[in-house]
């Protein structure tokens, strides 16, 4: 779904999340991250995407991609008992 606006209200709550509760995840299997280039779009979504709603949080929440990935990985981390090698 191409509709504009479609995401807005789910970038501020995404913004009101506070750091160490925040986890990212593709949505699956037919909900490709808007962000992604059009022309690298396949048919089918997959977690080879992640980056792409990386991105896309991170700019909702005024973040460098780097910091909202080292606090979503800890999270999912200290959530699911998982150590990141």
């Amino acid at each position: 779904d191409e509709r504009e606006g479609r995401g807005e209200a789910l970038a501020d709550v995404v913004a009101a999340v506070p750091a160490g509760r925040l986890m990212i995840e593709t949505d699956g299997p037919y909900l490709i991250p808007r962000n992604m280039p059009k022309k690298k779009r396949p048919g089918r979504n997959e977690p080879a995407f992640l980056p792409w709603v990386l991105q896309r949080v991170a700019e909702a929440r005024g973040e460098d991609w780097a910091e909202t990935a080292a606090h979503t990985t800890q999270t999912a981390e200290r959530t699911f008992g998982l150590r990141a090698e």
